[in-house]
């Protein structure tokens, strides 16, 4: 038995003594194969795979505002109706009356107002005398919306012009109005 037993443990200092001798795994096998395998897969993931997928978004994208551009050029427009290009011509609108203030305070003025628009075209006339009423409500708003404070700004004047040519624009859905002229400017 204990022969036997004596056997058992030089069998097995056999064994880790030949165990010992062979060569030791490497960690760098592992290593080696993810860092040259990972950046092809990622080459050929991103050539193959994601490159395309973006490209064909990007030309839809452009597709469908190259479609709208299209669209929108094809649209007739304000402009589009009558002859634009050409000499300049007026129009005028006349006597305008507002009211300025806060009627609860008791400080009430009043405004009245003339002024002459300019546009191009042989059109450009028919297409204000069409919208006068319109620009007239604007105007309304726009000196009902001053406060008498605004009144004391030096640059009233060009506060109320540049409001005027904003609404203006946004009746006419277009800007055909290329400048405005106050003909008559007065509050009391």
């Amino acid at each position: 038995m204990c022969a036997e037993k004596i056997e058992e443990l030089t069998d097995s200092n056999a064994t880790q003594e030949a165990s010992s001798n062979a060569k030791p795994k490497s960690a760098w096998g592992p290593a080696l194969t993810v860092i040259v395998l990972l950046p092809a897969i990622s080459f050929v993931l991103s050539e193959f795979v994601l490159f395309p997928r973006l490209q064909d978004r990007f030309e839809q994208a452009v597709g469908k505002i190259n479609m709208t551009e299209v669209s929108s050029t094809n649209a007739p427009t304000a402009e589009s109706e009558g002859n634009v290009t050409g000499e300049k011509t007026t129009y005028e609108i006349k006597d305008i009356m507002s009211n300025i203030g806060s009627e609860a305070t008791g400080q009430v003025r009043y405004a009245r107002i003339s002024f002459v628009l300019e546009g191009q075209g042989d059109s450009f006339p028919d297409l204000m005398k069409q919208n006068e009423a319109r620009f007239i409500d604007a105007t309304l708003d726009v000196f009902s919306a001053l406060s008498l404070e605004d009144l004391n700004n030096p640059n009233v004047k060009n506060i109320v012009k540049s409001q005027l040519l904003q609404r203006f624009e946004e009746a006419l859905g277009s800007k055909r109005i290329e400048n405005l002229f106050f003909s008559q400017f007065v509050i009391k």
